[in-house]
């Protein structure tokens, strides 16, 4: 941790200092001859400008460790637009600047273009980074939540294990089976889903407590209630299909 704070504070550091020399460097070394023009000065401040994006983006790349690999097409991406708009700098500073020698406003022009569609372009990558982010937040999270559903109906299942019912075998058939549901459910990702999903860990409270009033009521009336638990499985499967059917749609219509 003391190191990765180390190469952010030298990272830091160098992207005040060089673009800074850097532009310093262009406009005295290129009017050392004698000339005063800003051609050097524009240069200058064009490299200085690709030296902060490098600059930036490892800084970035030092900070931001977490889910990698989640970032890692953005970085790839990120890193081929400074590439590219560092290349391009250097060939419109020897061609532009040096051989052709354009007016300063073309110049500056060309230069300013340059750095405001890369700017752009990096922003496009940024949006659709954080986009990606945020859906594999939401997913990560749904999935937790679904993996603590199927626990807690496994729980509820094992609460029925040591009573004798006479419907006890369909019953622990039907919690299997939404527990199963549940397992191999995809996790939701779309906000107008997450009612439904309220609505079935709504459900499944019921179900944990109306086993509760099984496992401590008389046996005469443990069929009975054993009975009404079967209908809101069924019901609470009814509710789990037809939110795994929506969730089917949804994913069609945005792909």
């Amino acid at each position: 941790m003391t190191k990765r704070v180390d190469i952010r504070n030298w990272i830091l550091g160098a992207g005040v200092l060089l673009p800074l020399i850097t532009i310093l460097l262009f406009g005295f070394i290129g009017n050392g001859a004698g000339t005063r023009t800003l051609h050097p000065w524009i240069s200058g401040a064009a490299a200085a400008c690709a030296e902060g994006m490098i600059l930036f983006f490892m800084f970035r790349m030092v900070s931001g460790t977490n889910r990698f690999a989640v970032r890692a097409p953005f970085y790839i991406a990120s890193s081929v637009v400074i590439g590219i708009y560092a290349l391009t700098v250097l060939l419109e500073i020897v061609l532009f600047g040096y051989m052709f020698r354009l007016t300063v406003n073309a110049y500056l022009s060309i230069h300013l273009i340059t750095f405001l569609l890369t700017v752009g372009v990096l922003g496009l990558v940024s949006l659709v980074g954080k986009y990606a982010m945020s859906q594999e937040n939401k997913e990560s999270s749904s999935l937790s939540t679904q993996k603590e559903a199927v626990a807690w109906i496994a729980s509820i299942r094992e609460q029925l294990s040591g009573l004798e019912l006479e419907q006890g075998s369909v019953l622990n058939k039907l919690l299997l089976e939404l527990e199963e549901s549940f397992r191999y459910s995809d996790p939701i990702t779309h906000q107008s889903l997450y009612a439904i999903e309220d609505i079935i860990r709504q459900r499944i409270s019921v179900l944990e407590d109306q086993v509760k009033l099984i496992t401590g009521a008389e046996h005469d009336l443990q069929d009975k209630l054993a009975e009404e638990t079967i209908q809101q499985i069924h019901e609470t499967l009814t509710i789990l299909m037809e939110r795994n059917t929506q969730l089917v749609r949804l994913k069609a219509s945005t792909s």
